[in-house]
């Protein structure tokens, strides 16, 4: 998620403890209406599906964290193996797609470690960087839905399945509000949780199973948010910073992530200083 010009602005930048606003064009809940809190405190088990390795300390890392100390039950499953993405030229800009895979996989372990999700729940598969949607979709579909029926969570959470162009590519990340693995994965896994609970579709994979909440990130316009504390803003920063592969260190991505929560605080309207966002999907039954 972190590239080029990105890292020469936070740079110049890197130090300072005030977090400036995300501003793309448009965002944010119409004048009188505010997104709801998440209900995190009734949940036991919990699937983030993600496309990327680096994708969930980002988007939601302070939740995570927050959930494991709970007692949470919390699994990744992780679609492709993000043997594309090198943010740090410096340690892998000569190395293979094979390596950066490899070493991709284990830094997700490493992350998850930070926020208290153990090594057996991290679980990478190996579809290639940028190309989720030149797959089969039936075939990644199935895949998912062994894992939902296997695992058996009671929420599961993944990315917006619609691009945001009202986050461009200069507003904080570069594919924030656009990657085709993102939204190939939100589409793919709100497939997947449905077909996961018809009994009679792809019974060789097990018994059916309906998840009793579904959320998506959302930076734009959220309906629920989870408050983000500047405790929570660093152990998120820590997990995301293990990932390093993809940043320059701690620092870096603390001002990022800062500058991403102060705006979903915004566009929630909230008073939070700073929040992360999701859409939830109606409760999902058969």
């Amino acid at each position: 998620m972190s590239l080029g010009v990105f890292h020469i602005v936070l740079a110049l930048v890197v130090g300072s403890i005030a977090y400036p606003t995300i501003q793309p064009r448009w965002c944010g809940q119409p004048d009188g209406l505010s997104a709801e809190p998440l209900p995190y405190e009734r949940w036991h088990s919990l699937l983030i599906i993600s496309a990327h390795p680096d994708d969930i300390e980002a988007c939601m890392g302070g939740l995570v964290y927050t959930l494991t100390q709970m007692g949470v039950n919390v699994h990744y499953l992780i679609l492709t193996n993000g043997d594309k993405g090198c943010g740090n030229p410096s340690l892998c800009g000569n190395w293979t797609m094979s390596q950066i895979a490899e070493a991709r996989a284990q830094e997700a372990i490493d992350a998850a470690a930070i926020l208290g999700v153990p090594s057996s729940n991290v679980h990478v598969l190996d579809y290639e960087d940028a190309e989720l949607s030149t797959y089969t979709e039936v075939d990644v579909r199935k895949q998912i839905v062994g894992w939902i029926r296997s695992l058996t969570p009671e929420v599961i959470i993944t990315w917006y399945l619609y691009p945001r162009f009202e986050i461009q590519p200069g507003d904080v990340y570069m594919d924030l509000g656009y990657h085709p693995d993102h939204q190939q994965t939100g589409k793919l896994v709100l497939e997947s949780t449905f077909d996961a609970g018809i009994s009679r579709l792809y019974p060789e994979l097990g018994e059916s199973h309906n998840t009793l909440e579904f959320y998506m990130w959302e930076f734009c316009y959220p309906s629920h948010y989870f408050t983000i504390t500047r405790q929570l803003l660093s152990k998120a920063s820590e997990a995301e910073a293990a990932h390093t592969t993809q940043w320059l260190g701690q620092a870096e991505v603390e001002l990022g992530l800062g500058r991403v929560y102060k705006g979903t605080a915004k566009f929630a309207n909230v008073t939070d200083e700073m929040s992360i966002g999701f859409t939830q999907y109606a409760k999902i039954t058969f």
